[in-house]
């Protein structure tokens, strides 16, 4: 009995010590990896069973002023690149308010019955009604930001101070009566619970704000956060088995420096009590987002943000990008909007270059367009084998 009890230890610990010391052939050399419980091999992409396969079916809620961007134009060059269907609608780049299959209504990938993979516009969380439309399988993302920093830059790009007649300072220190509590059509206060499909009357209500952390939390793979862009990134990577390649960027629809505001410190604090319910949320993420950095590992995650980094200077490099004034830029290059910053792109005859710069209204129109063709192939195709039925019936009758 000890000598079996001996050796069935020897071949656990041997086994362990396989899996924890595997190392695996990547690029042109072995790479020592170890196992993590739930990533597999670490900054492989490999899983216990073997390799995993990319997940093409995904959900990003784009929040405002989250660097939503940048992270859009990841998920648009990655349908590109696998000919993804998008959930859009005929025109705009929104999809209403919260989100309803009938805003798809009369579109032609609707008509022709094309089950959707990818959903990255702005549009309002709605669970029951994403569930429905792109099914099962789906990876649920989005990513938050400090809160007062949201406000702020929701202040100087959608024109608060024209809105609400006055500074933010001055809007800090008001008392919110008034249209002070109102919001300027889809902007205004605790935004990112309120793109998370919030109601505005319910932001005062702790419980109700509790309800939906909760609902995120069990229904969103990931929730990123904004100031740590790269970890962001790489968690994502991670979660969707991607690759760093499928996660270059460049930060895309960022003010100047010198157009954001300021704040003072009386000002910050004033503004993070009116904010309290979105601090609610973006505390509960952060300290999450903190437990899944540290359950990957500082090692592995410096290794991920530096391949990250050499992947974004390769492509710089490789495209002659550099930042520019937006407001000297023309075309395809310039973006919706003041005081932006963006990027003039010198090797323009390569068009992963172009679509790593391009503007969103721009990029949506591109796929809008690939999107109708192929909704109009599968409809050609349609109506040619009801034809054909059709015809093979009359046949028949006839003999």
């Amino acid at each position: 009995m000890a000598k079996s009890f001996l050796t069935v230890s020897h071949v656990t610990v041997t086994l362990m010590l396989i899996l924890t010391m595997v190392t695996y052939y990547k690029d042109s050399g072995f790479v020592p990896v170890i196992l993590d419980y739930k990533w597999g091999l670490i900054g492989t992409g490999y899983t216990y069973e073997g390799q995993c396969e990319k997940k093409q079916k995904i959900m990003f809620l784009k929040t405002h002023k989250c660097a939503s961007s940048s992270l859009q134009n990841i998920f648009f060059r990655f349908g590109e690149k696998h000919n993804l269907t998008h959930v859009l609608t005929n025109g705009g780049n929104y999809l209403g308010g919260k989100f309803s299959r009938s805003v798809l209504k009369n579109t032609p990938w609707e008509k022709a019955g094309m089950s959707y993979s990818l959903l990255c516009l702005h549009v309002r969380f709605n669970k029951p009604e994403m569930e429905a439309v792109m099914g099962p399988g789906t990876a649920y993302v989005t990513m938050l930001r400090d809160p007062v920093d949201v406000f702020e830059s929701q202040y100087g790009f959608m024109g608060f101070k024209d809105f609400y007649g006055m500074s933010i300072d001055d809007f800090a220190a008001a008392p919110k009566t008034g249209k002070l509590m109102t919001r300027n059509g889809g902007q205004g206060r605790n935004q990112m619970l309120f793109d998370l499909g919030l109601e505005p009357e319910h932001m005062d209500d702790e419980t109700m704000v509790r309800m939906k952390i909760e609902e995120i939390e069990n229904r969103f793979d990931l929730v990123m956060i904004a100031e740590q862009f790269s970890e962001s990134l790489i968690l994502m990577k991670n979660e969707l088995c991607w690759d760093v390649k499928d996660v270059t960027n460049f930060k895309l629809n960022g003010r100047k420096e010198e157009t954001k505001s300021k704040l003072s410190d009386k000002t910050r604090e004033l503004l993070k009590e009116f904010l309290k319910s979105d601090y609610m949320l973006y505390n509960h993420f952060h300290n999450i987002f903190q437990s899944k950095l540290k359950s990957l590992g500082e090692s592995a995650l410096a290794e991920d943000i530096s391949n990250l980094e050499q992947a974004n200077t390769e492509i710089s490099q490789e495209c002659s990008i550099k930042a520019a004034d937006n407001g000297q830029l023309k075309g395809d290059q310039k973006w919706w909007g003041l005081d932006l910053i963006g990027y003039s792109v010198e090797n323009s005859t390569n068009e992963e270059c172009n679509l790593m710069t391009m503007p969103e209204l721009r990029f949506i129109e591109r796929i809008r367009k690939k999107q109708t063709e192929k909704a109009n192939m599968i409809m050609e195709k349609i109506e040619a084998n009801e034809v054909t039925h059709l015809n093979h019936r009359h046949l028949n009758l006839f003999f």
